[in-house]
């Protein structure tokens, strides 16, 4: 929390930050979930090879180099920012061996969380941007998605996918409010409308 000082008074400012989920793939193709409170603005930090994994047992570590790749130091890990551009993983999961579906289910908020990434046992970072797939953005998110973006240009796909999100929402909300389409069936429409505007190679997940 930051104070501000103007003209005499004192206004806090609070940081409420850009909540990420994030998954690190057990060696049995489960999934370690963690949460990171800036993690959604640190897409391209979390670009490249997935860390090795060492099973002990219960819960799988969290590795050491990928803290260190995302700015936490291995000897200073605490769950929270300590300073503006560092992306905090907190180290005790919110659960452990779930598959990506639970995930989706059960832990996925579209309005809270502004990125899922996913670390495999191998391979690149799969960095999601989670979408509400409702006309009115400001209500209860009864249909969402996950899109998959690219994690090397993350900030520029993010702002493509928003944007024409916001486009096509507008579009759809026009001929909701003329009466030519009811809400339920808009929002189908713009999941249709999101499956056509990802390209092939992109995985989405409807929550």
């Amino acid at each position: 929390m930051r104070i501000l000082r103007l003209g005499g008074l004192e206004a806090a400012v609070i940081h409420v930050g850009h909540r990420a989920l994030v998954a690190v793939e057990r060696h049995d193709g489960t999934y370690d979930l963690r949460y990171s409170h800036w993690g959604a603005l640190d897409g391209p930090r979390l670009a490249g090879d997935g860390p090795d994994r060492v099973a002990t047992g219960g819960t799988e570590p969290w590795p050491r180099d990928l803290l260190e790749r995302i700015g936490v130091a291995g000897t200073d890990i605490c769950g929270r920012v300590r300073a503006p551009e560092r992306v905090a993983v907190d180290p005790e999961p919110l659960a452990v061996g779930v598959t990506l579906g639970e995930l989706v289910d059960e832990y996925l908020d579209v309005l809270v969380h502004e990125a899922v990434v996913v670390v495999p046992w191998s391979g690149p970072v799969r960095p999601f941007l989670p979408l509400s797939l409702e006309i009115d953005p400001v209500s209860r998110a009864e249909h969402g998605a996950l899109v998959e973006v690219d994690p090397v240009d993350y900030a520029a796909d993010v702002a493509r996918f928003r944007g024409w999100l916001d486009g096509s929402r507008a579009a759809l909300a026009t001929v909701v409010d003329r009466g030519l389409l009811d809400r339920s069936t808009a929002c189908s429409l713009l999941a249709d409308e999101l499956l056509g505007y990802a390209s092939d190679d992109r995985e989405v997940l409807f929550a």
